[in-house]
């Protein structure tokens, strides 16, 4: 809040109250027509706002809380005053995070909706029906198989020689539809596949019955673009049924299309994508429906980043049976289940998820008897069963698109906080719908405690809708819980406890319309600090913004309601809405349900609905834009984080670029971060200083323009970035596990750096890329960068004088867990034990004068089912890192708690670095052709060698014979290169062979001489 200290005709004072560490509009307090930055403050950095009314503060890394001051002009109509602002904190403490970590958000087709993986170039499918081919109808029907053929002998024969049966011949079994595997066979013939850094595709027929289905375990893929896939094909979805499945150690893998009859369980599993997959039964013996994390537990080592859920329904999550195996339902935590659970997780994105009844079953006894020997009764709701139920470990999560019916507790319990975006739940029994806020025990001063939290666009109506529950005192029927710090929930409707249930049903059989009469507490909406209280004030985010209507008002009133009294706020009431819906009325709020849980896509049902709840407090339009504008960026008001890009309210239009065709986007001066897939491709897109674009992938139309002081575009997490010409000033570019791809003639970036598991396409067919004078293009190992295309058409690569040209080798390893620390980190609840992991960006350093940088590092599992974390690092100096060699460097823990510079684990095994290179790249974005092979690229490429600077490293390389650093179509030999320069290669020979289609390196043992050999 702005204060108006002193003031006359020409100069001014204001001041600002702020948290530290934090993102924070400051607005003038005249509201003028426009404002002028004269300077910055010593710390962090001003960004005029588009409406002119003041300065976006972006200060979120910073801590400390010695006051700050900057000038700027105020303008109104002719008349300009010179301003003196002074920023003041409020306390010492700020939030951790701001939801910034990268989720796992792959791209998805725009016709479909559907996620899209690319197959790796390791890739093999094996397809499976139930009336699949059987290893003995193989061997019964080819020629150079027995009749009495084992089946391992079958699968030999079948991974390496293709069908002679006609019409099939020439294709491969399991590769192709018609030439599907039965479920043993097929299962046996994919299990060959999983080997590390390998990623098969196991497709099951689309309306088939399978027991169980093939689970991934046990395995690294290849990486975050080319995931291993369990998935569909064909029409419908495959149903597995039977036990429980189980993923255990598998990072790297994509879910999509697969109905599961039981629990889905997730251990330890990082990096997973589950699109469009749904529970459709119940669960006996867990926790969650889908369940994921390591358990809360002293073995609990792993934290999973970056899990992703979307496209789901998951119906009916409760327990079949007791735990205990008596006879009766425990009324405490004994038989909890929530449809979905999380612990010990970072970074995880729920998009578009449809829950009803999770935790209870329609039926259920009053007194929670389970049998009475002769008849069976389902399990009743209780407090500890919620929508959805994430521990306090998991944290930076993102709901968004999504609706919840009928829970049993909670729609949501949030103990690490969140954001809810588009959010509509209903009909919860307790009602306490999150907990948005990082419980811990202790608070120190400087320190961050807790989440910054967020909700919008989110309608949350009815709860103590049970008569029953463990005892009277826990029939609960609140809002929303949540403590003050950290949480903004604004265009966030509280509607309509105790209206449209129905009538209490007596009996020892509850129905679904009982509702308590006389809950515990009422209130609409409870915000009260969890911390202990600081020596210094608490800072109280805005909670003025929400909407209260008929909600128990006899404590807590109506509020924000836009003048709408009692009877039209009623008139709002899901009931009301499904009468339209349904065009029935008669039609009730179960109908309303019912109906949902018939649609295949169940979120199609959810913006009409908002709009029928939220348009008539004003808080959102009845109807959805319809002209494409430029989206400028701008943070919000009140309590937005300033920086990402997918909060609808930080746009000058209110929602997503990308809403209407045509819309092209204005960072306006503001650093970003991206995180989305825009429903339709951007035209223009004007960068601001930085733009880090870390999920979904933005395929722009037109230009992407670079201001004229320059910008830096960092593509990670699997996010895509296409661009056709970039325009304006100078750009840099750093691409890691993501992909970038070049369509036309690109001469503007100066420094473009392709690190693991990247792949950058320099040049798509038509396209060209140009490393001017001054410029810099870096490729590191494990990056597939080059070119590609679809028709053979010519895509360049022009490397001109006083450019350099950079080649650089990554290398992976595994460390032996046995070494690596851990200790106890304790919150209000739980206590878990994770290992202490490098830091990913830092340098570490071995015992032998060696030394690298972290890129990341990745938990897996050997095939023998030992724990294992894998390393990806680059920029080596010194020998190479031996086996049971210890590492020290930086460490974290659970990806957030700082455990200092220690010995973070001890090599396992003897590994050689991976040297980069410029090649023609098969990227899979292609997909399959009609024979099951991965498409391979068809491109027509030439580099020309203009000159350029030359650059190798050898730091831990070994001696190897012709190595192409650069092969492609044609090699054009124009001049020779300026400058060789190899780094580390004091003891080794180097040659370096130019060839027409190649460029060659060979390194031998020696004493530093360089040779280049040209055509002639």
């Amino acid at each position: 809040m702005a204060k108006f200290l002193f003031s006359s005709a020409t100069v001014d004072f204001v001041t600002f109250d702020i948290m530290s560490g934090d993102n924070v509009p400051l607005l003038d307090p005249q509201d003028p027509d426009d404002v002028e930055l004269l300077t910055q403050p010593s710390r962090g950095e001003l960004v005029k706002r588009a409406d002119g009314k003041g300065f976006d503060y972006l200060n979120h890394t910073n801590l400390e809380t010695d006051s700050v001051s900057f000038t700027y002009n105020r303008i109104v109509g002719v008349s300009t005053t010179s301003v003196t602002a002074t920023v003041n904190f409020t306390r010492p403490l700020a939030l951790l995070g701001y939801s910034l970590h990268g989720y796992n958000l792959p791209p998805v087709d725009p016709a479909t909706n559907k996620a899209v993986f690319w197959p790796g170039k390791s890739t093999r499918v094996t397809k499976i029906a139930a009336a699949g081919f059987t290893y003995q109808a193989i061997a019964a029907r080819e020629p150079a198989l027995s009749d009495t053929a084992t089946i391992g002998q079958v699968m030999t024969w079948v991974l390496a020689n293709p069908c002679t049966v006609a019409p099939d011949a020439g294709a491969y079994y399991g590769k192709t539809d018609n030439l599907a595997l039965d479920q043993v066979f097929g299962e046996l013939v994919a299990d060959n596949q999983f080997t590390d850094f390998v990623s098969p595709w196991v497709l099951y027929k689309g309306g088939d019955t399978f027991v169980k289905g093939k689970v991934f375990s046990g395995q690294v893929s290849e990486n975050r673009v080319h995931p291993s896939v369990l998935g569909a094909y064909g029409t419908g979805k495959p149903y597995f049924a039977g036990e429980s499945a189980t993923m255990k150690g598998m990072p790297y893998v994509g879910i999509q299309d697969i109905t599961f009859g039981d629990r889905m369980e997730v251990r330890d599993c990082s990096y997973l994508c589950i699109d469009g997959s749904d529970l459709d039964s119940a669960y006996k013996d867990a926790e969650g429906g889908f369940e994921f994390g390591g358990a809360v537990t002293s073995t609990a080592r792993h934290t999973a980043e970056g899990i992703t859920v979307r496209r789901s329904k998951l119906l009916d999550s409760f327990r079949r049976v007791p735990v205990s195996g008596g006879t009766s339902w425990s009324t405490g935590k004994g038989d909890r289940g929530s449809a979905m659970y999380a612990t010990n997780m970072l970074g995880v994105l729920i998009d578009e998820v449809f829950i009803d009844m999770s935790g209870w079953s329609i039926g259920y006894r009053g007194d929670y008897l389970y049998t009475d020997g002769v008849n069976f009764w389902p399990k009743g709701p209780d407090i500890f069963s919620h929508g959805f139920y994430f521990q306090q470990n998991t944290m930076e999560i993102h709901f968004k698109n999504s609706i919840i019916t009928r829970p049993s507790g909670s729609d949501f319990q949030l103990r690490g906080g969140g954001m809810l975006q588009n959010i509509n739940t209903s009909y919860a029994n307790l009602g306490n719908t999150h907990t948005l806020g990082w419980w811990v025990n202790d608070v120190v001063e400087g320190e961050r405690i807790g989440h910054w939290g967020y909700s919008d666009r989110y309608v949350k109506h009815h709860a103590g809708l049970k008569n029953y529950f463990a005892s009277p005192t826990n029939s609960d029927a609140r809002g929303i819980n949540l403590p003050p710090e950290g949480v903004v929930p604004f265009r966030t409707a509280i509607l309509n406890m105790g209206t449209k249930l129905g009538t209490f049903i007596s009996g020892d059989q509850i129905g679904p319309l009982g509702h308590s009469t006389t809950p515990k507490n009422g209130d609409a909406f409870v915000s009260a600090s969890i911390y202990p209280s600081p020596a210094s004030p608490v800072y109280i985010r805005d909670h003025s913004g929400v909407i209260i209507g008929n909600w128990n008002s006899g404590s807590y009133p109506n509020q924000n309601t836009n003048g709408l009294d009692a009877t039209a706020i009623e008139g709002l009431d899901i009931s009301e809405y499904a009468k339209i819906l349904l065009d029935n009325p008669a039609a009730t709020y179960f109908d309303f349900c019912d109906y949902l849980r018939t649609l295949e896509d169940p979120i199609s049902a959810l913006e009409p609905l908002q709009r029928f709840q939220l348009s008539p407090f004003g808080v959102i339009s009845s109807t959805v834009r319809t002209t494409p504008q430029t989206c400028v960026f701008q943070q919000h008001a009140v309590g937005s984080p300033g920086i990402r890009m997918d909060i609808e309210l930080d746009w000058t239009q209110g929602d997503l670029p990308g809403t209407v065709a045509g819309d092209s986007i204005d960072m306006a001066g503001h650093h970003g971060q991206g995180s989305f897939n825009p429903k339709n491709r951007i035209t223009d897109f004007t960068l601001g200083p930085s733009l880090l674009w870390n999920g979904g992938c933005m395929d722009l139309l037109g230009d992407l323009i670079v201001p004229a002081s320059g910008s830096t575009l960092t593509v990670c997490d699997n996010a895509h970035f296409y661009v056709n010409d970039v325009t304006g000033g100078d750009l840099t570019l750093n691409v890691t596990e993501g992909v970038f791809i070049n369509r036309q003639a690109l001469t503007t970036v100066v420094d473009a750096t392709f690190r693991y598991g990247s792949i950058g396409i320099l040049a798509y067919e038509g396209g060209s890329y140009t490393v001017g004078s001054g410029d810099t293009l870096t490729v590191y190992g494990y990056a597939d960068v080059g070119f590609e295309g679809d028709s053979g058409g010519t895509a360049t690569l022009n490397l001109n004088a006083g450019g350099t040209l950079k080649f650089k080798p990554s290398m992976r390893f595994m460390l032996n867990t046995s070494t690596m620390s851990y200790d106890p980190i304790v919150m209000n609840v739980i206590t878990f034990y994770p290992f202490h992991m490098p830091v990913k960006g830092s340098t570490f350093t071995g015992t032998n004068a060696n030394q690298a940088r972290c890129v990341a590092s990745v938990i897996g599992s050997i095939a023998t089912g030992a724990d294992a974390v894998w390393v990806y690092a680059d920029d080596l100096v010194g020998p190479a890192f031996a086996d049971t060699e210890a590492l020290t460097g930086p460490t974290i823990a659970a990806y957030y708690y700082d455990k200092g510079t220690k010995v973070f684990g001890n090599v396992q095994g003897t590994y050689q670095p991976v040297m980069g290179a410029i090649t023609d790249v098969q990227s899979g974005m292609h997909g399959f052709d009609a024979n099951g092979d991965v498409i391979a690229e068809n491109v027509a490429s030439v580099v020309n060698l203009n000159g350029i600077n030359l650059e190798i490293d050898l730091w831990m390389m070994g001696n190897v014979t012709d190595f192409p650093l650069i092969d492609v179509g044609s090699v054009v030999h124009n001049a020779n290169f300026g400058t060789v320069t190899i780094n580390g290669g004091d003891e080794k020979d180097v040659t370096i062979d130019v060839t027409s289609t190649q460029v060659l390196l060979t390194i031998a043992n020696g004493s530093g001489g360089v040779t280049v050999n040209y055509p002639v």
